[in-house]
């Protein structure tokens, strides 16, 4: 408040008091740069701001998973530096002064191209099964020696969504493949694409048993990685 005193000489005299208030944090934010779309493996800065009088003390950074908190860094620094951005991973900054404590949280949505695993098995059809796990979500197809397939009398293909960044096909067949067949599953989004090829070569064992198949995962980003498997004649 302000208030004024008139003289004997009628000189005006101006005294201005200011009230000062102490509190806790608050107000407290977090923000990222660069801002817009993140992408993973590329680091982003995160700042912790808040409003407190006197002046903050120290700034405590976490990592957080489910309920439970990862202590990263304390001190004055109001800034942390995430080195390889994920998808769906949880920050917190607490801001502490003599008075108390304000936290603010902030979910980090690093978008990455597709990765893909994808394996087959043989009894009485040929089943192969393709995740892709992508940010955005990954859009997935099966295509036979470069041709795409659709749902018919003998294919039969099932699409699922896992989660928000995940896709999951089933594709079936009932009918032979041929030594020069290729089965491809590809997966593509905004920022990138992959695949995985299984080709089928018959063989014989000298055993006399029957041939089963046996086809190890794929997990090969961005390429075409070309398997032998086992099938019977």
């Amino acid at each position: 408040y302000s208030y004024s005193v008139t003289n004997p000489d009628l000189e005006l005299l101006h005294y201005t008091t200011h009230l000062f208030s102490s509190d806790a944090p608050k107000n407290t934010s977090l923000s990222f740069f660069p801002s817009g779309s993140m992408m993973e493996g590329r680091p982003v800065t995160l700042t912790c701001s808040t409003d407190a009088k006197p002046a903050v003390l120290n700034f405590t950074w976490y990592k957080e998973t489910g309920s439970q908190l990862e202590l990263l860094q304390t001190g004055f620094t109001h800034t942390y530096v995430v080195s390889n951005p994920t998808h769906s991973t949880r920050y917190r900054c607490t801001a502490q002064n003599q008075h108390g404590q304000h936290n603010a949280t902030i979910e980090l949505d690093a978008q990455f191209a597709p990765k893909i695993s994808s394996s087959c098995n043989k009894s009485s059809v040929i089943t192969c099964v393709c995740e892709a796990h992508g940010n955005p979500s990954p859009k997935l197809e099966w295509r036979r020696s470069g041709n795409v397939l659709t749902n018919s009398t003998t294919t039969f293909i099932r699409n699922e969504t896992l989660g928000s960044t995940s896709s999951k096909s089933i594709l079936t067949i009932h009918q032979p493949l041929t030594d020069t067949d290729v089965l491809q599953c590809f997966s593509a989004n905004t920022l990138g694409t992959a695949s995985a090829s299984q080709q089928f070569h018959p063989v014989t064992r000298t055993s006399g048993t029957e041939t089963q198949e046996g086809i190890p995962n794929l997990q090969e980003p961005d390429k075409t990685t070309h398997l032998d498997s086992y099938c019977l004649k």
